[in-house]
């Protein structure tokens, strides 16, 4: 278990190190570059959703974690969404970015959280 949680920290860090190396390149988005951020962010929803889902299997499941597992999956939506709205030019994104970001941070918080409560199984 605890490698699975190395490896989706590894992959939350290399789609957020690509999308700061993305958002450096200007407009408009350097193909190459927005492939791979999309399939890093791709490649760490499915992965962590691995891990969630696996944890949610052998624990007995709550009201908090169905509602942080809920959470989760509206923040990826949004995430995605967001992402997409930014991969047109469409001149300024800046709310969509700050958008972007926010559920960026809020899924790292939200998927921590939920991690940890199914590993010590304590809410």
């Amino acid at each position: 278990m605890v490698l699975q949680i190395v490896i989706a920290e590894v992959l939350y860090f290399m789609a957020i190190a690509s999308g700061i190396w993305l958002s450096h390149t200007g407009k408009p988005l350097n193909p190459a570059i927005l492939t791979l951020h999309i399939l890093l962010g791709l490649a760490t929803v499915i992965f962590t959703s691995i891990v969630i889902w696996n944890l949610l299997l052998a624990a007995t499941i709550t009201t908090g974690i169905l509602v942080l597992s809920i959470s989760l999956g509206a923040l990826i939506i949004g995430l995605v969404a967001s992402g997409v709205f930014l991969s047109f030019d469409r001149g300024d994104n800046n709310q969509i970015l700050r958008t972007h970001n926010i559920t960026t941070i809020l899924g790292i918080i939200v998927s921590s959280i939920t991690i940890y409560l199914l590993v010590n199984n304590s809410l």
